[in-house]
């Protein structure tokens, strides 16, 4: 059913290591609305019984999107080499995408979560956040603010690609960021049109078999005493 390469659509390899840059980068790859939570957004309706054509809307903008996830890892873990090694073990806490292509682990098993949202875990003291947990979706099980949803991501988190590439003279880091650009665009423009089709079908906008509010209070079957 999944079929992964292991070669990358783009070289992803920096002129030279560049701390300053793999931490831009790193901003770009796991902050609030970018790449890590916009993929678990879409990939969040792999699991939800939606009607076909908007599944496979949804998956298709997924996987487009676990693929700029992971040449960003490349290229950070590539920007990292001959860090300090506190720096590069607080990106690997953080990051499990940029750990599985330091530690030369198969991208497959860190992507495999992205399948299904995984559950809950409670907080504990100076816990560091996983941006693999359901946590950070925003999965209403309503199609139209799903996508509303996921537009918005979209709009939100171009203007940290753009900073990123127009700042860089790396010729491979600015060829990177404006494909991450165009896409970025291409994925918005198909949750506007996503949006506008589900405005005219009010039917399909909620996912079927959820459960639609009702009153949980037990009702009184006679006069108290």
């Amino acid at each position: 059913m999944f079929n992964h390469r292991s070669d990358l659509q783009f070289a992803c390899r920096p002129d030279r290591p560049d701390l300053r840059y793999a931490d831009r980068l790193e901003h770009v790859l796991a902050d609030q609305y970018h790449e890590i939570t916009v993929a678990t957004h879409y990939l969040s309706g792999w699991t939800a019984p939606v009607p076909g054509r908007y599944r496979d809307t949804l998956v298709h903008l997924g996987v487009d999107q676990v693929a700029m996830v992971e040449m960003l890892a490349t290229m950070i873990a590539r920007l990292l080499e001959g860090a300090p090694a506190e720096t590069v073990n607080r990106v690997l806490r953080t990051n499990p995408m940029v750990a599985a292509v330091m530690g030369g682990t198969d991208l497959e098993s860190a992507l495999v979560s992205m399948a299904g949202r995984q559950p809950e875990e409670p907080a504990s003291a100076g816990a560091l956040p996983n941006p693999w947990r359901q946590s950070g979706t925003t999965d209403r099980q309503n199609l139209l603010a799903d996508f509303l949803a996921n537009a918005h991501a979209e709009r939100d988190h171009r203007p940290a690609i753009r900073d990123v590439r127009d700042g860089s003279d790396d010729p491979d880091i600015r060829l990177l960021m404006s494909c991450l650009l165009a896409r970025t665009d291409e994925h918005r423009r198909e949750c506007a049109t996503a949006v506008a089709a589900l405005t005219e079908e009010p039917e399909e906008r909620v996912y079927p078999g959820k459960a639609r509010p009702r009153d949980t209070q037990p009702k009184k079957t006679g006069a108290s005493r």
